[in-house]
């Protein structure tokens, strides 16, 4: 019985610290890891970040400089994410900054990678080689050297929301296919923003869809990563909920509204009933700058729910994930 209860008070421990902020729980440190169970890691330096990654694990990095003196790598991994905060990595010797070798379902957000060694500089500063299914946005690029993005038989590339200059060329790719560069913009690259070696690698309109010759501010841009759609249980309404990388709510739409709905986030906690861990966050829904009602937004396995108290009476509506509308897509239901 004892075993019991003190595995049972671990296993709380270490599911209630998955909903906090991995900003707070850096503190000072360069960076932390979240792994497939939603469960943080210590505070590591960012070197043992990148050696520590495992599978469906996150890094994420903490807003700070963090200057390097040996290239990051990652070698042979699938399904991680590098989330930047907007931290900068910065390159004191001549080296590429980091190099990915055969991974794949590959996301990098929020980073900015620098070289600060001069003007001879002759290294890249991210580096892909054998590699599918990368997404890259809201990232900067300031190259101080040769190349910013280079790819190299790399499959399905969306590079997008990024900034590429101070660079000799932008982005570079070889023996490569898929790739869709598209709403970034480029300035102050010596040679060209985008090398033109093989243009059936890109599969979209490059030139026409992303910004040369100025550099655009995207911090604004809302960062949704997905949504989810939702039936009422009652059948009579639809919503859906967008989610940032980070699975916390950003906005709610009822169908046959005009608009979306701001949710901000208020707590959250974590439990452990059976074969998988339930989080439940709570949120304010909030109309022309004022509260409009409240959410419980619950996740368990393959299943979401949503709890809504309307503000004016208090009424409680519920609605379930409706998996047949392409759950976690990029696309709203309607």
């Amino acid at each position: 019985m004892k075993k019991i209860i003190l595995i049972t008070m671990l296993m709380s421990a270490v599911f209630a610290q998955s909903d906090k902020d991995p900003l707070v729980l850096m503190g000072d440190a360069q960076a932390i890891i979240k792994d497939i169970n939603s469960v943080f890691s210590k505070p590591m330096t960012a070197k043992e970040a990148f050696e520590r990654v495992e599978g469906s694990g996150t890094i994420f990095l903490n807003k700070m400089r963090i200057e390097l003196y040996e290239t990051l790598k990652i070698s042979d991994l699938a399904n991680f994410n590098i989330i930047g905060n907007g931290a900068t990595l910065v390159a004191k010797i001549d080296m590429p900054i980091i190099i990915f070798r055969d991974v794949m379902n590959v996301s990098i957000h929020g980073l900015k990678v620098v070289h600060e060694i001069g003007a001879n500089c002759s290294q890249n500063c991210i580096e892909f080689y054998n590699s599918s299914n990368i997404r890259i946005d809201k990232c900067d690029f300031d190259g101080s050297g040769f190349i910013g993005l280079a790819l190299n038989k790399t499959v399905s590339a969306t590079i997008k929301n990024n900034r590429f200059y101070n660079c000799t060329l932008g982005i570079a790719a070889w023996n490569s296919r898929l790739i869709t560069v598209k709403n970034n913009s480029f300035s102050d690259n010596r040679d060209q923003d985008i090398m033109t070696n093989d243009l059936s690698q890109y599969n979209n309109d490059w030139k026409a869809e992303n910004i040369f010759g100025a550099l655009v501010d995207y911090s604004a841009i809302k960062d949704v990563h997905h949504y989810i759609c939702f039936n009422g249980d009652d059948n009579s309404m639809v919503i859906w909920v967008s989610y940032s990388r980070e699975e916390k709510a950003l906005e709610v739409k009822y169908k046959g509204q005009d608009k979306a709905m701001q949710l901000v986030h208020t707590k959250g906690d974590s439990r452990f009933p059976g074969a998988y861990v339930v989080s439940d966050d709570y949120y304010i829904e909030m109309v022309d700058g004022k509260e409009n009602g409240q959410y419980r937004i619950t996740h368990s396995g393959i299943w979401d729910y949503v709890e809504y108290k309307r503000g004016t009476d208090g009424k409680i509506f519920n609605f379930t994930i409706d998996h047949n509308a392409n759950p976690y897509g990029k696309e709203p239901c309607f």
